[in-house]
């Protein structure tokens, strides 16, 4: 049998305030070895222990002062301030001293990329200026906090196209009889995922569109010029003048489970394909 071990522990920063050691004759040097880069994760709430020490190792009283937490990118350019929640409420609990906590929410996190982030710890103080609280005994002002992915499961966005290119056909047509081909850049279907597409619905919208919109699926490993010649999918729907009317929608769902690659293409005679959207 296999055995599977959790744990559940704070993620805490520790920090040292630039103050003398209340308990001793001289200060002691706390020396941290290095301060570990804080892993916070999309798709979750994330909490954050701050816990506030003098340069003997000792917790402070933070009770009733105003903690704030920077979260800044490599740039130095702001992200978020967050103003922590101070656990230690004066005596009542002696081992909350020198505790604050610091929430990033999910949603805090949506935009960003994976990435690595600085952070940064001060106290504002009564008269608005603000005290530095460090990272480390070297007086390091600056933390690393790493954004990761891959914690809650997702579905993949709704992928959105709007650009076609054009290819006219002249063999034994006149100028005027020629017939202009546009087409979507190849979409692939297959990705890595432990259980592989076996769908897609493409929708297309069109306005006052005259003409015929189709989807070509290719089984080729590479995409070339020749990737979707004589596609071995490939379906159409054919609208006469009238048919659409303003703008509307058409919907194609594609068999994808031997198909690496799609593409939209359109005749037309009138009207316009606007974009189209891919949910697989």
């Amino acid at each position: 049998m296999q055995k599977i071990s959790s744990y559940l522990y704070s993620n805490r920063i520790q920090l040292i305030a630039d103050v003398t050691a209340l308990d001793a004759t001289y200060p002691v040097e706390w020396k941290i070895v290095y301060q570990r880069p804080v892993k916070i994760y999309k798709g979750v709430d994330n909490v954050i222990e701050l816990d506030v020490k003098n340069a003997d190792q000792k917790r402070i009283d933070i009770f009733g002062k105003t903690i704030k937490f920077v979260v800044m990118d490599q740039t130095d350019k702001e992200i978020n301030t967050y103003t922590a929640t101070v656990l230690d409420d004066g005596s009542t609990t002696p081992a909350l001293k020198g505790l604050a906590k610091v929430t990033i929410a999910e949603g805090d996190l949506t935009a960003l990329d994976p990435q690595y982030l600085k952070y940064s710890v001060y106290m504002l103080n009564s008269d608005s200026t603000k005290t530095l609280i460090y990272g480390d005994t070297r007086f390091g002002g600056h933390g690393t906090l790493e954004v990761l992915n891959g914690i809650i499961p997702k579905t993949r966005a709704t992928q959105t196209y709007d650009d076609f290119q054009q290819e006219t056909n002249y063999q034994g047509l006149t100028y005027a009889e020629r017939i202009i081909t546009h087409y979507s850049s190849a979409i692939p279907v297959k990705f890595y995922e432990a259980e592989p597409t076996t769908s897609a619905q493409i929708t297309v919208t069109l306005t006052d569109f005259v003409g015929t919109v189709g989807v070509q699926g290719t089984k080729k490993a590479t995409i070339g010029h020749e990737s979707f010649k004589d596609a071995p999918f490939n379906t159409t729907q054919v609208f006469d003048e009238g048919d659409i009317t303003g703008t509307e929608t058409v919907t194609f769902t594609v068999d994808t489970t031997n198909l690496t690659y799609l593409r939209v293409t359109y005749i037309k005679t009138a009207g316009t394909v606007d974009f189209f959207t891919v949910i697989s």
